[in-house]
Order: C-alpha cells, then structure tokens, then sequence
C-alpha cells in the first residue's frame, strides 16, 4: 500500500509538472529537471531509451527512430507542439529508408543529409541539455528548410547561431521592458512626491 502511494504520488508530481510545462509557464532553465522526475521520465518510457553511439566528444548518441515513450505531445513545451513536433520523428525515418533504399545519385545525397542536418538539429553536449528556446529555433530551421543541404556539424553550428541572436533578441526585449518599468516607477515616485497644486 505504502509503495502504491508512493507511485501515485511520484505519478502527480510529474502530471503537475508535464502540465506546467505545457501550459507554457515555466520559462527555459526550468527545464533542467531534477533527479527523480529524470528517472520517473525513464519509468514512462518503458525503458525504451536507445543509443546509436558513443563519442567522448558527445557523449551517448539517444535514437531518435528506435527510441520510445508514452508521454507524446501532451508532455511537450507549447511552441515543440505548434511546431509539430511529432512529426520529426516520421521526418528522420523516412529520410534514412530514403537514404539507404531510394534511387543512387541525387536523391539519395539529398535524404542522406536531411538525416544528418536532423541529427545535427538535435544535438546536444552531455551535461548542457539545449534551452527551449534553442530546440524551437532548430526545429523551425528544419521544416522551413534552413537546413537543407547542411551536414550534422553545419546544422548544428547554424542552430546554435540562431539561437544565440533568439536568446540576445529576448534578453534586448527584457532589459527595455525593465527601463521601462524603472522609468515608470520614478514618475510614479516624482508624482508621489511633488503633487500638482489645485
């Protein structure tokens, strides 16, 4: 029984937290989960986290076509699920089976680096999971075909590009909405402290 609760509780936790994400109030670094929802996450899926590879540089290389979960978009960040995220997914196989099976030549060296502009979108190094911020630019780049003809390294570099002039673009816009709000304090103060005679 106490194990049963422990599981419903853990199970509301995350519920609370895949919802708060997905209603769009959690901003970026809040999306460096801890500990145990990780592992509650790794619960979901089953287990069905695949690796294609490992490199000291990157790290473990997550599959993207053989990995698994139940949580679908319900647990996605609001602009992932406006972007249709999900469709990444069948993007990716169908370039690889395009990559592997279609006719040699042209078509071929085409699907084969959309895959890899693809993998290069998802990648991340190992400890610096991507903003939201960042996996929205990329996934933008990717169907508005930015990425097209780019390898991994070269799609991964453009999207960090554009994420960079995203985040100082926000960062620009937050710091005049400050001014902003600082100016209208001390008017507000000036006021307070010099009423208008009547």
């Amino acid at each position: 029984a106490a194990a049963a609760a422990a599981a419903a509780t853990a199970e509301a936790e995350v519920a609370a937290a895949v919802a708060e994400i997905a209603a769009g109030s959690v901003e970026d670094d809040e999306y460096v989960q801890p500990r145990p929802l990780v592992e509650e996450f790794m619960s979901i899926t089953d287990g069905q986290v695949m690796v294609e590879s490992f490199s000291s540089d990157n790290g473990w290389c997550v599959s993207v076509k053989d990995s698994v979960s139940r949580i679908g978009t319900s647990g996605a960040a609001g602009p992932l699920k406006s972007l249709d995220m999900m469709q990444l997914r069948l993007d990716v196989m169908q370039a690889d089976d395009m990559a592997a099976f279609g006719h040699a030549g042209a078509e071929q060296s085409k699907m084969g680096r959309r895959s890899a502009a693809i993998r290069g979108m998802l990648q991340q190094k190992p400890g610096d999971p991507a903003a939201l911020s960042a996996q929205t630019v990329g996934l933008f780049a990717l169907q508005r075909g930015f990425l097209q003809e780019m390898n991994a390294e070269q799609a991964a570099a453009a999207v960090a590009a554009a994420a960079a002039v995203a985040a100082a673009a926000k960062d620009a816009a937050v710091a005049a909405s400050t001014a902003a709000e600082a100016s209208a304090a001390a008017m507000s103060e000036k006021a307070a402290e010099d009423p208008p005679e009547l």
